[in-house]
């Protein structure tokens, strides 16, 4: 497999965070974001934006779709904000100049931009942004760091869950917070019977022991209606099971004392499906779930991606594997149609097969030029590449989305990149850049 570059989206002015698919009314667009707030939302066909507007005061972790209508956006500003993309009239291609760095007219900036471009309308859910945590949603659920603790998590119901979820719009926003602040290290204690610090201790990490557990929480990730997986800050990772809409007795076991109770819970009943320590103690940075493979894929500071299973009769026996991909620094996963893509640190894509086949590796290179002076002080030019630093990549494959492709596909036109299995990276002076997937 060979990637060829088909075209560059130019725009943002800062560091990509974050690259996805939006359908609207039956066709393929991205929405992108940035490290300054901004959010572009990109005509696939022609190529230049539909609209520009910024979304946040801070830089965005999180962008995806929730509906057809919803977008949902998650920054550093302490927001997550649900934007009602189906009724924005307001459109404003143009891109903006570039802010002010110094921030002393900040606030004349930020009054300027409003109304040169206006945002959707959308509704705000103040969250915790200590960490730079991603949030992930699933069937009109939210799963954020908890508002008090990086370390816990919250669960959000959206919107009821039931089969118009698709055609939700904000007018049908129930928000109520379902679980609140949730310690993964007590749900391993409990699953385990044994104290998330003994285990620190076990393995050498002294840091993570004088905090009592895991550290932050890094990474969430849903890879089904009632199944989410953790990466932490340690390096841990802990797959977890959901259920709802009942209240049940629960025995509480103090693991210090032994001794026992019985209350009556009425949250969700979350419990401990999948527990690994492998990845210790590097910090989990990127998460990946491979249905084809029935696992989840983990990244971390290391060189080394670990393969978590996730079915039900294999989370208890099956340990996870390994692979040394021999670049540390995994900060960007993406697994679609058989391919895996790995991101790294140094600038590097790597392609992969299921059985971690490499099938290519790409980066893009920046010309620099450095003045040298000769003896005969004469100012002579010599070009050297580096590396630019990769931020974000993902997979596009039209045949995975949920869009009418029937519809769609007579209206490409040979040209069309929508009808392509594209590439997207995202690096760090804001270019994001398109390549199309050869064959060999």
């Amino acid at each position: 497999m060979i990637p060829q570059e088909v075209c560059n989206f130019r725009g943002h002015v800062e560091s990509i965070t974050c690259v996805s698919e939006f359908e609207y009314n039956g066709n393929l667009t991205l929405v992108s974001s940035d490290s300054r707030g901004w959010i572009f939302w990109w005509d696939m066909k022609k190529r230049r934006p539909i609209s520009v507007w910024r979304g946040h005061q801070a830089s965005i972790i999180s962008l995806f779709q929730a509906s057809k209508n919803i977008l949902i956006s998650h920054s550093r500003d302490s927001d997550i904000k649900l934007w009602n993309i189906s009724v924005y009239k307001n459109c404003n291609p143009a891109i903006p100049e570039r802010d002010s760095t110094d921030g002393s007219n900040q606030v004349a900036e930020d009054d300027f931009h409003t109304k040169t471009n206006p945002a959707p309308e959308f509704k705000v859910i103040p969250v915790n942004a200590l960490s730079y945590c991603n949030v992930a949603y699933s069937n009109g659920c939210l799963i954020t760091p908890a508002t008090t603790n990086s370390n816990n998590f919250d669960i959000y119901q959206l919107f009821a869950n039931d089969d118009r979820l698709n055609e939700f719009t904000l007018d049908d926003l129930k928000l109520k917070r379902v679980s609140t602040s949730v310690d993964p290290v007590k749900l391993y204690e409990r699953h385990s019977g044994r104290k998330a610090l003994e285990e620190n201790l076990d393995e050498g990490l002294q840091d993570m022991s004088k905090r009592g557990g895991f550290g932050i929480i890094m990474r969430i990730m849903w890879i089904s209606s009632d199944t989410f997986y953790l990466g932490f800050e340690s390096g841990h990772v802990l797959g977890l099971s959901i259920q709802f809409n009942e209240m049940y007795h629960e025995k509480i076991t103090e693991v210090t004392t032994g001794s026992s109770k019985l209350v009556l819970n009425k949250e969700p009943k979350i419990s401990v499906v999948y527990y690994s320590n492998e990845s210790v103690p590097n910090p989990i940075l990127s998460m990946a779930h491979s249905p084809d493979k029935s696992s989840v894929l983990c990244g971390s500071t290391s060189k080394y991606m670990y393969i978590h299973p996730t079915t039900k009769d294999e989370t208890r026996g099956q340990r996870e594997i390994f692979e040394n991909l021999h670049h540390s620094g995994i900060q960007s996963i993406s697994v679609k149609s058989g391919l895996i893509v790995v991101g790294f640190w140094s600038g590097y894509v790597k392609g992969y097969s299921l059985d971690f086949k490499q099938q290519f590796k790409y980066s893009s290179k920046l010309p620099q030029i450095e003045c040298l002076e000769s003896n005969e002080s004469q100012a002579k030019e010599s070009a050297r590449s580096s590396m630019l630093k990769l931020t974000h990549c993902h997979i596009v494959n039209l045949d995975g989305l949920k869009i009418n492709t029937q519809l769609m596909r007579p209206r490409l036109s040979r040209n069309d990149i929508r009808k392509k299995n594209l590439l997207v990276l995202g690096y760090s002076d804001g270019t994001i850049k398109i390549l199309e997937l050869f064959d060999k």
